[in-house]
């Protein structure tokens, strides 16, 4: 039998990640891999404000080799800030609030979300939509 999987919109899951404290200091920008409907966001988002974004989508085991190699930072930080901070997304947003993705400045945070509850939004998030 085949379990009914409710459909959620993208912004129901971000409102679910609990706000942490983040001094911008960008060690956890990485690569990072996320739903389709984020890949859509972010490049209307990025043709709208005129942001180049052609090395944000590269697959992910090219960027992985990059950071095997050292010289990884998400082409999305520059000049010390996220370009696309407004529409990030939800793996960054839950970048320090669960403890699979720590913060890498602040070893005793306590984190808000369980590791299975950041794991469960992030498999929501590939099935949702706008």
């Amino acid at each position: 039998m085949q379990k009914h999987v409710k459909s959620v919109r993208i912004g129901e899951l971000y409102a679910k990640v609990p706000k942490v404290a983040c001094a911008g200091c960008g060690e956890c920008c990485g690569p990072v891999e996320m739903a389709p409907v984020e890949k859509q966001i972010i490049t209307e988002y990025c043709q709208r404000n005129s942001i180049p974004f052609k090395g944000f989508f590269a697959p992910l085991a090219v960027r992985y080799l990059d950071v095997l190699a050292g010289y990884w930072q998400c082409p999305m930080r520059q000049n010390g800030k996220c370009l696309i901070y407004e529409v990030r997304p939800l793996i960054c947003r839950l970048q320090g609030a669960t403890p699979e993705l720590p913060c890498p400045k602040d070893s005793c945070r306590k984190y808000p979300l369980t590791s299975q509850a950041g794991a469960r939004l992030v498999q929501r998030s590939w099935r949702a939509s706008r």
